[in-house]
């Protein structure tokens, strides 16, 4: 085996200790911390992208309803405002799209570290 290989196996079985119970709750107070944060912060970004859609359609609406005497300013407004929902919106989607990627990337991560343990304790 390679020495990455050698120092993987070494990081992960040496690690592994059984978490007093203070350990334990401190753990899981951090988890729910962070789990309290990540789902405020989605909500954040699902209100954000509504609020985009509905600027973007405010915007087209004005834009194309508008009488043929509207001045240039007024319609560059509509433009504008319609080209910034419309960045917001893409933005929306691909920061939900890394999010994504990240928990599924480090799901396999966590599949593969259990599987590693698995594999050298079956050894031991």
């Amino acid at each position: 085996m390679s020495e990455f290989g050698d120092l993987l196996k070494e990081a992960l079985t040496g690690a592994e200790t059984v978490p007093t119970d203070r350990g334990k709750q401190a753990l899981e107070a951090a988890v729910a911390k962070f789990q309290r944060r990540e789902r405020t912060v989605r909500w954040m970004a699902v209100i954000a992208v509504g609020f985009m859609s509905g600027l973007v359609i405010w915007a087209a609406v004005s834009f194309f309803r508008a009488p043929d005497d509207t001045p240039l300013r007024t319609s560059l407004l509509h433009v504008v405002a319609f080209l910034f929902g419309m960045s917001g919106i893409g933005f929306g989607k691909l920061w939900f799209a890394m999010m994504h990627d990240h928990l599924a990337v480090m799901k396999e991560l966590k599949r593969m570290q259990l599987m590693l343990l698995d594999q050298v304790g079956t050894r031991s």
